[in-house]
């Protein structure tokens, strides 16, 4: 048995042990994403719904995905954008146009992390790489970043500025760092 809470009212405590404590023999659950739970349910619904037995994890088949989400951000900007979500399989493309913001610092530089949320900062642990932006027109926005996610869990980067035809190529290995 397990108890689902999403959105953000499930971040608060003590609804969270409210619901434990009304169902005691289930785990509570509160970190899935709003729109996971949803198509979850609907799955299981569907199921339900066609008297199917294909429903029980068991028989789905497992395909490799990512266990967090994968942000990009330009320092100075106050949040990231999203380049993988959590969940999304393995082998998979994103190409994302990424603003500058407008008081961007002389020394600017990318940041590719993993985190629960777009207005999670980026901790030194979840860094994957960190690349310098210099080279780059910096009154170019936005810039260009196609990003390949491998089978092997590796991450292929490219960084492009059309403006000054200047490009940066770069893999993150499986388990992190560049």
């Amino acid at each position: 048995q397990q108890v689902v809470l999403t959105g953000g009212s499930s971040k608060i405590p003590r609804l969270q042990s409210l619901a434990a404590e009304a169902f005691p023999e289930a785990e509570v659950l509160f970190r899935i994403p709003p729109d996971e739970a949803n198509a979850y349910g609907a799955a299981a619904e569907a199921g339900i719904i066609c008297d199917s037995d294909a429903t029980r994890e068991a028989d789905a088949p497992m395909v490799p995905a990512l266990d967090i989400s994968v942000f990009v951000k330009v320092t100075g900007s106050e949040s990231g954008e999203c380049a993988f979500s959590r969940g999304t399989p393995t082998h998979s493309r994103q190409s994302l146009n990424v603003p500058l913001p407008s008081s961007l610092p002389d020394n600017a530089s990318l940041i590719i992390y993993e985190a629960e949320n777009s207005m999670s900062q980026p901790q030194e642990e979840n860094i994957l790489a960190q690349v310098d932006l210099t080279a780059f027109n910096l009154e170019t926005t936005p810039i260009r970043i196609d990003f390949h996610l491998k089978s092997d869990g590796s991450l292929q980067v490219s960084v492009f500025d059309s403006e000054k035809k200047v490009s940066k190529s770069f893999s993150i290995e499986a388990g992190g760092g560049s």
